[in-house]
């Protein structure tokens, strides 16, 4: 779930020219937070699993030329470390 870009504190904080250059254009921390509940609210059954969601709708997981996507054998990895993390005894 991606919530758009939001005018909030934390956005201020760590990104200021982004932040005063855009100031009045990005979203306010409602709108931001739109998605997310929706998406509580909806039946499990309406939603896919492993979905990327944007304004209430499944969108594409990864950008053209963002360097977003990953390998199937990065992924395994990063899961296998994960249950490692989470169960060190086995």
């Amino acid at each position: 779930m991606h919530p758009g870009w939001a005018e909030t504190p934390g956005v201020a904080k760590s990104l200021p020219s982004f932040s005063k250059s855009l100031s009045g254009k990005l979203r306010t921390s409602e709108e931001g937070a739109d998605t997310v509940i929706w998406l509580t609210l909806q039946p499990k059954e309406k939603l896919v699993s492993g979905a990327f969601y944007f304004d209430r709708a499944e969108a594409r997981k990864h950008l053209t030329f963002a360097g977003t996507s990953d390998s199937h054998g990065i992924i395994d990895s990063v899961v296998h470390s994960l249950h490692s993390m989470a169960y060190p005894f086995g």
